[in-house]
């Protein structure tokens, strides 16, 4: 995921241990069977409504996704909107994703997502929480309400551990694939 400067997107600037927290792609989205990119983005947005996923705001944006040499804006691309299970004033998962891609007849979307907390110590701050439960929730919500199928976790390589610098939190560099046929 890539911020709107075309860099390695931080989670909102956030320190663990005194390192940036970059966000990383922890999911992956095959849609068969819409007719085009326009019907691609329907689909996805209903799925994840159905999930318990609604476009909501309060949440950071203007991010991009690199799929084979393209650069995709972020889905939704609502300025401050991302997929969200609550409001952003509550504890909660969001994400965003990146896409349509077409390719082998099915379209495919990049996503990130992640789960945080609100401080109530101070005016709505956001502190992050996790990469691996936002990603595992969003996964078993679209399992249980869609007929989304469970294809494979695929190691991207992706977790950060031996810099100085960056840590992707919690993230175990693995991104859930899921396959939805219309």
């Amino acid at each position: 995921m890539l911020d709107h400067d075309l860099k390695p997107a931080s989670w909102l600037g956030y320190k663990v241990d005194q390192k940036t927290v970059r966000e990383p792609i922890n999911f992956i989205l095959e849609i068969k069977g819409p007719a085009s990119a326009d019907q691609a983005l329907i689909s996805l947005n209903a799925l994840l409504a159905k999930a318990g996923y609604k476009v909501r705001t309060g949440h950071s944006g203007g991010y991009y996704g690199y799929i084979n040499g393209s650069l995709f804006p972020q889905v939704p691309s609502l300025q401050h909107h991302a997929f969200s299970n609550e409001p952003y004033e509550f504890t909660n998962n969001h994400g965003r994703l990146f896409g349509p891609y077409f390719y082998e007849g099915k379209y495919w979307f990049l996503g990130a997502f992640s789960r945080e907390k609100v401080d109530s110590l101070t005016k709505l701050e956001h502190v992050y929480v996790s990469f691996d439960q936002a990603r595992d929730s969003v996964v078993a919500q679209l399992r249980r309400n869609t007929a989304c199928k469970l294809k494979a976790f695929v190691d991207l390589h992706s977790a950060i551990f031996n810099s100085d610098a960056y840590t992707t939190g919690d993230h175990d560099g693995v991104a859930a694939w899921l396959a939805m046929e219309e």
